[in-house]
């Protein structure tokens, strides 16, 4: 039993800041919305569909950043966290999370992140939990402004991969 921690750069400083908060909740009501778990049937096959549609590369470049940035690839390219070899900052424990403390009150999952948290406290992974959130919001953002360009709204955009 253990907590693992992969930093995938040329070492750097960084440091954890953890705050309590009365009631021990974050409420991030506002991010409802990006915490999409399974897509419906059929949809990669239209996403995929759709990609490939794009207008030229930049735009497949951009739409795949924004891709990993919302599910947590690109964050997990530069950092892993894990626990009991289970990927703490990935889109599974993230939801997991949302469940058991802040939507449902699933006492299921709070069990199994409870199980991962026996070293570290939970509290440990609430800045990984929203830092997930975090990117979710900007990749949407972002592909909000590349729509905007793509349809004539705006003239710029200076997203990541551009």
């Amino acid at each position: 039993m253990g907590v693992i921690l992969h930093v995938h750069s040329p070492p750097i400083r960084f440091s954890w800041l953890a705050m309590r908060v009365k009631d021990r909740r974050i409420r991030a009501p506002g991010f409802r919305m990006l915490v999409v778990c399974e897509p419906r049937p059929g949809s990669r096959k239209r996403t995929a569909a759709r990609n490939q549609d794009a207008p030229n590369e930049q735009v497949r470049a951009v739409a795949q950043a924004q891709k990993d940035l919302f599910s947590g690839k690109r964050m997990q390219q530069q950092l892993q966290v894990t626990s009991n070899g289970v990927l703490l900052n990935s889109q599974e424990t993230l939801e997991k999370w949302l469940n058991a403390y802040e939507y449902h009150r699933d006492k299921g999952k709070k069990a199994q992140l409870d199980a991962l948290h026996k070293i570290l406290p939970i509290e440990f992974s609430i800045p990984l939990f929203l830092s997930l959130l975090i990117d979710r919001a900007a990749a949407v953002l972002d592909l909000a402004d590349l729509v905007g360009l793509i349809i004539g709204k705006t003239e710029k955009f200076e997203g990541p991969g551009c």
